[in-house]
């Protein structure tokens, strides 16, 4: 799609020869990719990248799909290339708006849950413990120094974008050292942990893998 200055590419279900055959055929520097396959490992190679230069990334893939989309080979040639990525299993729908004119502030992309950009770096690291078994005490509380997305999202106020939030804020900062401790997450007061702390817990962070 060419609108005035502005380039967004779709890439649709392209995989790798797909790729080669385009580099090809002079493709062009685009600003905004909508990455192939929904982030597959077999696409969006680092010639491809090399190439198109893109600025933004789009993936559209379920949360926890059963592929294992987007694959973390693919988020690391995005990360190693500079490329901000948006996901919408992470952000829900996102949208591209462009002015045409192509300058640093011709493309502006929202999403439908806010989560920062350092957040989502954090969050697309091939290490993330994004997805992974529902961390449950005897209790039945929930450890939020142990608790996958799909989890914490069971707590009230949280939401599938605080509790991407929430493991971000881990993984950057490291373990809460007390329910408490959340406030220290953008968008969660004391109101929100007051309605969680019943069932909430977390783990001494020398216990913490």
């Amino acid at each position: 799609v060419d609108h005035g200055d502005d380039c967004i590419l779709l890439t649709g279900d392209s995989e790798d020869p797909t790729e080669r055959s385009m580099l090809q055929h002079q493709v062009k520097p685009c600003e905004v990719l909508k990455v192939a396959h929904h982030g597959s490992a077999h696409s969006t190679s680092s010639s491809w990248l090399r190439t198109l230069k893109p600025k933004h990334a789009l993936i559209s893939a379920g949360a926890s799909n059963r592929y294992g989309h987007p694959d973390p080979d693919t988020l690391d040639r995005l990360k190693s290339a500079g490329v901000e990525v948006h996901r919408t299993d992470l952000q829900g729908a996102v949208t591209v708006l462009s002015t045409g004119r192509g300058d640093k502030h011709s493309i502006r992309i929202s999403s439908e849950r806010k989560i920062p950009q350092d957040g989502l770096a954090a969050l697309n690291d091939e290490s993330s413990t994004l997805y992974g078994p529902p961390q449950l005490t005897a209790t039945g509380a929930i450890d939020i120094n142990r608790a996958d997305i799909l989890t914490l999202d069971r707590l009230p106020g949280i939401g599938p974008a605080r509790a991407a939030s929430i493991i971000a804020d881990r993984e950057q900062n490291g373990p809460f050292s007390s329910c408490d401790a959340l406030q220290r997450v953008h968008g969660i007061g004391h109101k929100t942990v007051s309605k969680l702390s019943a069932q909430c817990t977390t783990t001494q962070a020398e216990d913490t893998p």
